[in-house]
């Protein structure tokens, strides 16, 4: 059976009225719902301030990560940590094997969360021989090492030197203050 066109609008036309009245109490009761139920609110997060808190607990990193550091089995090897005034860090490793000859490690760099230390490159090496006079002689071994100095648990630091791997295995444990 079909209906012509104009008995197929009369029949949507009278079902219209049904329904906007059917969407009408939809509306009523979602309104009547929230004003008993209330909506649910997310709690507010101030990132204000979880950002300060997490600007604080870095700040507490980098302040442990300063000052001197010796190898426990051998006091001749030693890191000195300290901030530069551009905010950045500045270390400098020594490793003597004999008196009168050092090797020093010079490092500048910044600091990286993911890391809890600084990471540098362009590291100079240098060996340094003192003369009878204690006058110093310096030879410049490389200028492109790179790595990282890293917090070590509660009590120490790693020194993660990429190019020689001089630190590996070694805790250095904090002297004092440089």
């Amino acid at each position: 059976m079909s209906f012509p066109a104009s008995d197929m609008n009369d029949k949507k036309n009278k079902n219209l009225p049904v329904i906007i009245a059917v969407l009408v109490m939809l509306g009523i009761a979602a309104v009547v719902i929230v004003s008993v139920l209330g909506v649910p609110r997310v709690p507010s997060v101030n990132l204000d301030q979880n950002y300060d808190e997490r600007k604080e607990a870095r700040s507490e990193l980098q302040k442990k990560l300063l000052g001197e550091w010796q190898d426990p089995d051998n006091d001749r090897f030693v890191i000195d940590v300290w901030r530069d005034g551009d905010g950045g860090f500045h270390a400098m490793v020594n490793y003597s094997e004999q008196e009168g000859e050092v090797y020093f490690w010079e490092m500048d760099g910044s600091w990286q969360d993911n890391e809890d230390g600084f990471v540098y490159g362009g590291c100079k090496k240098s060996f340094v021989t003192y003369d009878s006079d204690g006058n110093p002689h310096e030879e410049i071994l490389y200028e492109d090492g790179s790595g990282a100095i890293v917090l070590s648990g509660d009590d120490g630091i790693r020194w993660e030197d990429s190019k020689e791997k001089m630190g590996d295995k070694i805790t250095f444990v904090y002297v004092g203050e440089y």
